[in-house]
């Protein structure tokens, strides 16, 4: 070997020596970076719970962790539990486990991935359980006003009561919201669309469940800065807050409803409003569909239908237009009373 050669190996090796050097330099300098980070989002997290337990929601997290090292921040949380004080007692949300994943260099998108099942009780009775294979979420806030909300579930399922048998499943379900474009930002309204395919009694095929789409703008959304949760509700009536429901649309076997209206809550947290429906070949479309609480869809509203309709087309189909009331609660096809709704605050 020449001197030469000898003396370039040696420049090498000195070059793979700093090179080590200063990536271990790096490394540990962005360590600590991250440490820092991860314990700024750990404080700001504990301090979120203290004041949202102060307002009557209490978040219970029994195996958090927070990872995601090197460019990430994961918080896992297995065992989710939400208690939330409403006017009708103490409500108990709880998932099987929440992971909230947000990028180092952009923190205002937050993804999360959560897992089956969610159950929702109330004075120590299953209001619903709600089953699923894979839901994910994600919510992008900046200068913490929202800007965009997704939520999608796959191949969920309902059921209600004492009985975690699924009653209504569906193929997806999909839920998008953000601020609407067309009024001001002062005025806080939100549009919110929802999918769901293939929906019907749990067991049914996908090709003979109903497809279901919807666009509504939530008007007059007030802050949850320093409010419970009744009255944040409270606060969106005063201020004349409703949801205005642009379209719904639910198709199956050539049957069609389409529902438009408005819907809001008084003074004394009862819903009220109004709706048009139209729909055209009512049998193919209700016939073995149930809702828990309404039963058979069919023997509830095909009479009904028969008895307050009147004629009506959509979407170039012949079919039967009726008026939907819900005034203090109280929920009814003309003057036939469906059912009764309790106050939301």
């Amino acid at each position: 070997m020449t001197d030469i050669q000898q003396v370039s190996r040696q420049r090498r090796r000195g070059w793979v020596v700093w090179l080590c050097l200063a990536v271990a330099v790096v490394t540990g300098v962005w360590g600590g970076v991250w440490l820092t980070i991860r314990a700024e989002v750990e404080r700001q997290l504990d301090q979120w719970l203290t004041a949202e337990a102060v307002l009557g929601r209490e978040h219970h997290c029994p195996q958090r962790h927070i990872g995601g090292f090197p460019f990430r921040i994961d918080v896992v949380c297995r065992d989710a539990v939400l208690q939330m004080h409403t006017p009708n007692g103490m409500m108990i949300a709880q998932f099987g486990s929440l992971t909230v994943t947000a990028l180092i260099y952009n923190p205002d998108h937050v993804i999360a991935d959560f897992s089956a099942p969610l159950t929702i009780r109330q004075k120590d009775e299953l209001l619903a359980f709600i089953d699923f294979q894979g839901g994910q979420a994600s919510l992008t806030i900046h200068n913490q006003v929202l800007e965009r909300l997704s939520v999608v579930l796959t191949r969920p399922s309902f059921a209600r009561a004492d009985n975690i048998r699924p009653e209504i499943a569906s193929q997806m379900l999909e839920l998008h919201a953000r601020p609407s474009p067309v009024t001001e930002a002062s005025k806080r309204d939100y549009d919110l669309a929802i999918s769901l395919s293939g929906l019907g009694p749990a067991g049914i095929r996908p090709h003979q469940g109903a497809d279901l789409s919807s666009a509504a703008v939530i008007r007059a959304v007030p802050s949850t800065a320093g409010e419970d949760s009744a009255g944040v509700l409270a606060a969106w009536a005063r201020a004349g807050g409703l949801i205005d429901l642009v379209k719904l649309r639910l198709t199956r076997g050539g049957g069609i409803l389409g529902i438009n209206g408005k819907l809001g809550f008084n003074e004394r947290g009862l819903a009220q409003g109004g709706f048009e429906a139209v729909v055209a070949d009512s049998a193919a479309l209700l016939n073995g569909l149930a809702i828990p609480g309404f039963g058979d869809l069919s023997l509830v509203f095909g009479p009904a239908l028969t008895l307050v309709g009147r004629s009506g087309e959509i979407e170039g189909k012949r079919g039967t237009r009726v008026d939907v009331r819900v005034d203090n609660g109280q929920l009814s096809l003309g003057a036939v009373v469906i059912r009764a709704f309790p106050p939301v605050f």
